[in-house]
C-alpha cells in the first residue's frame, strides 16, 4: 500500500509540471493532460508496454507509466520527460503525414532494414526534441540518459550517445558505455552536424540521419534491446487512421547524396524492388503499403491499394457527363435516411447527423437527405451510368505492387461518375472464367475500388458472358450506359464465341446498341489490326495509346469526347 501511495505522490507532481512542460514549445498551445498510469498493468491497457512514455498523435495523447518512472529512478524529472512528450505533439512528428513522410526517406535509406525505419526515426525525432530542450531551456536531458546508462555493447547505441556528447559538450563516457571508435566519432559528428543544419528542417535531414545508422545495421543487423525502452513514438497511431499526403513522394525522397561510398554498392544491387531509387514524383504501391505497415496500420494489401489509387485519382477527378432531358424537377425534402461508409460523401447531411448525434458514426448517426421532386421550368440533366472492364491479365502490372496505370484511369473515371451522379459497374477480368465485379450497377466507392485494384496475372478472355448478361435482358426506359473497355490487342477476344456458342460480335453489336451511351476502347496498341477496325466500324471509339501513362490524358478527355459538354 505504501508503494502505491509513493508512485501517487510522484503522480501529483508530475500533473503539477504539466502546463509548464508544454509552454516550453509554445503558450498557445493546448494538450489534453497526460494519462500518468500508477500500475504498468494500466499502462499496458493504453498500449504502452516496452518503454516509460509514449504519445499518440490521433488523440493528441501522452501515456507515462508511474511505475516505471519509479524503478528507473525517473521521478525527479518530470519538465524533462513531459516536455520531451510534449514535443514529440508540437515539433517532431507532430502529426501522422510528417512521421510518414519521415519513414518514407529514411526506409529509401536503409535497403534490406526498412522494418527498422520507425526506431531510426524515433531516434532522430529524440535527438533534435532533447538537443533544443537542453540548449534553449537548459533541461537535465543529459541526466536522464545518464540515469539509464547500463553497459550496452550495441554500437548503434554507443555511435547515438556519442553525439549527445559532442551536441552538449559532455565529456566521452559521460553517456557512451565503452571506448568510442574513430569510425564511431566521425559519424557522431556527422549526426551532430544534422541535427543542428536541419533542425528547422527536420524531415529533410531524417534521410542524412538514417545513412549513417544504416552502416551499424549492415554490421549488426538486429539493433540492441537497450535502444526499446526510449521508443516513446514508435507507433503513435492508432493502427487504423491513414493519413493523407503519403502517395506523393517528397522531392528529394530517394537516399541521400551523402551515403557513404562503402555503403552505396550495398544499396544499389539490382533485383531488390524494395531497394528501388526511383525519382519519381509519386510513391509506387509497394512503397506505400510499407510506409503504413511502417507506422502499424493494420490493413490489408487490397485495401492499402484501394487507399493509393483513390488518393492518387483525387487531384484529377472530373465531372461524368450528363444528357440533357426535356423538364428538370424541382427537389422536395421528405425525410432522412441512414448514410453509411462508401455512400457518396456529398450526400452525408453534417447538419442532420449532429442534430441525431454530436457523436459522428458512420451507419449510426449519420444520414442523409431524401427528396422527392416537383416539376421544375429548366432542363434537367440525367447522368450515363458506366459499364468497365479493365483487363488484368499477364500483360498487365499488378496494381498493388507498382503503378497501373489502368487502374488510376479506372479510379478516375469511376469515381467522377459517383461523383456526377451516375452508377458504376466494374469488372475485373483475365482468363477463362478468370473475373470479378460489383454486384450490377452500384454507387459504392469501396466495392467499385476492391475490383480495380484486384489482379489475375493469367492468361486473356474478354468475358463476353458479362455483357451478355447485362445487356441482353435490359429493361425498356433504362437509363444510359456509356461502356469502356481498357485493354491492350486481347480485346479482340471479345468477338470469340461465348460458353454457350454465341457469336461474340453478335453480342458486342448488341450491348453497343442496347446500352444508349455509346462505346469506347482505350487500347496499348501500335497498329490498329483487322479486327479493331471491325470494332471501329461497329461503333466503338477507339483511343489508342503507346504507353500506359497516356491513360491519364484519356480519362480527361473521356468526357468531352462521346458527350460534348465541356465538363472537366
Amino acid at each position: 500500500m505504501a508503494e502505491i501511495t509513493a508512485v501517487e505522490k510522484i503522480k501529483d507532481k508530475w500533473l503539477s509540471s504539466w502546463e509548464s512542460a508544454v509552454s516550453l514549445w509554445s503558450p498557445y498551445v493546448q494538450l489534453r493532460q497526460p494519462l500518468l498510469c500508477e500500475t504498468e498493468k494500466e499502462a499496458a491497457k493504453e498500449g504502452l508496454t516496452s518503454s516509460f512514455a509514449m504519445i499518440r498523435l490521433t488523440d493528441y495523447s501522452v501515456v507515462v507509466s508511474m511505475a516505471k518512472i519509479k524503478k528507473l529512478g525517473l521521478e525527479d524529472f518530470p519538465m524533462e520527460i513531459l516536455g520531451h512528450e510534449a514535443g514529440h505533439h508540437v515539433y517532431c512528428p507532430a502529426d501522422l503525414t510528417d512521421l510518414g513522410r519521415v519513414i518514407g526517406r529514411i526506409q529509401a535509406s536503409i535497403p534490406g532494414y526498412e522494418k527498422h525505419a520507425p526506431m531510426i526515426a524515433n531516434l532522430y525525432e529524440d535527438l533534435l526534441i532533447n538537443d533544443r530542450l537542453f540548449r534553449e531551456h537548459h533541461l537535465k536531458m543529459d541526466r536522464v540518459y545518464e540515469k539509464m546508462k547500463g553497459g550496452s555493447t550495441d554500437k548503434l547505441w554507443n555511435f547515438y550517445m556519442r553525439t549527445y556528447e559532442i551536441l552538449w559538450a559532455l565529456p566521452a563516457k559521460t553517456l557512451t558505455e565503452k571506448p568510442v571508435e574513430i569510425e564511431i566519432e566521425g559519424d557522431a559528428i556527422l549526426a551532430s552536424r544534422i541535427a543542428r543544419n536541419f533542425a528547422r528542417e527536420w524531415i529533410r535531414g531524417s534521410g542524412e540521419f538514417a545513412s549513417i545508422c544504416y552502416r551499424y545495421l549492415l554490421e549488426s543487423g538486429e539493433p540492441g534491446k537497450k535502444v526499446d525502452i526510449w521508443l516513446d513514438a514508435i507507433e503513435p497511431g492508432d493502427g487504423e487512421t491513414v493519413p493523407p499526403g503519403l502517395v506523393q513522394a517528397d522531392g528529394d525522397d530517394s537516399a541521400p547524396e551523402s551515403l557513404p561510398d562503402e555503403l552505396k554498392d550495398s544499396a544499389d544491387k539490382p533485383g531488390d524492388r524494395n531497394r528501388s531509387r526511383s525519382r519519381s514524383s509519386y510513391r509506387e504501391p509497394f512503397q506505400y503499403g510499407q510506409i503504413l505497415r511502417a507506422m502499424g496500420i493494420d490493413l490489408t494489401e487490397q485495401e492499402i491499394a484501394a487507399r493509393y489509387y483513390r488518393e492518387r485519382a483525387i487531384p484529377y477527378l472530373i465531372k461524368f457527363p450528363s444528357v440533357e432531358m426535356p423538364e428538370s424537377e424541382e427537389p422536395l425534402p421528405e425525410g432522412v435516411k441512414e448514410w453509411e461508409a462508401g455512400d457518396a460523401f456529398e450526400n452525408l447531411s453534417l447538419f442532420d447527423s449532429l442534430l441525431r448525434s454530436p457523436v459522428l458514426i458512420p451507419g449510426y448517426t449519420t444520414v442523409e437527405r431524401i427528396t422527392g421532386t416537383s416539376k421544375g421550368k429548366e432542363p434537367a440533366t440525367e447522368p450515363v451510368d458506366l459499364d468497365i472492364y479493365i483487363d488484368s491479365s499477364g500483360s498487365m502490372p499488378d496494381p498493388a505492387v507498382n503503378t497501373s496505370y489502368l487502374t488510376l484511369a479506372g479510379a478516375v473515371i469511376c469515381l467522377s461518375a459517383l461523383r456526377g451522379g451516375s452508377k458504376v459497374q466494374a469488372t475485373l477480368w483475365s482468363g477463362t472464367n478468370e473475373f470479378i465485379k460489383t454486384d450490377g450497377f452500384v454507387r459504392n466507392e469501396k466495392e467499385i475500388l476492391a475490383i480495380l485494384t484486384g489482379f489475375f496475372g493469367g492468361s486473356t478472355a474478354f468475358p463476353i458472358h458479362v455483357m451478355r448478361e447485362t445487356y441482353m435482358k435490359r429493361k425498356t426506359g433504362s437509363r444510359k450506359v456509356h461502356i469502356l473497355v481498357i485493354s491492350d490487342d486481347g480485346v479482340t477476344t471479345m468477338f470469340d464465341k461465348d460458353e454457350k456458342g454465341n457469336d461474340g460480335r453478335d453480342i458486342a453489336i448488341a450491348a453497343l446498341r442496347e446500352c444508349g451511351g455509346g462505346g469506347t476502347f482505350a487500347l496499348n496498341i501500335y497498329d490498329m489490326n483487322d479486327e479493331l477496325k471491325m470494332a471501329e466500324k461497329m461503333g466503338w471509339d477507339i483511343y489508342p495509346v503507346t504507353d500506359w501513362e497516356e491513360l491519364m490524358k484519356f480519362s480527361r478527355e473521356f468526357v468531352k469526347k462521346h458527350y460534348g459538354r465541356k465538363r472537366v
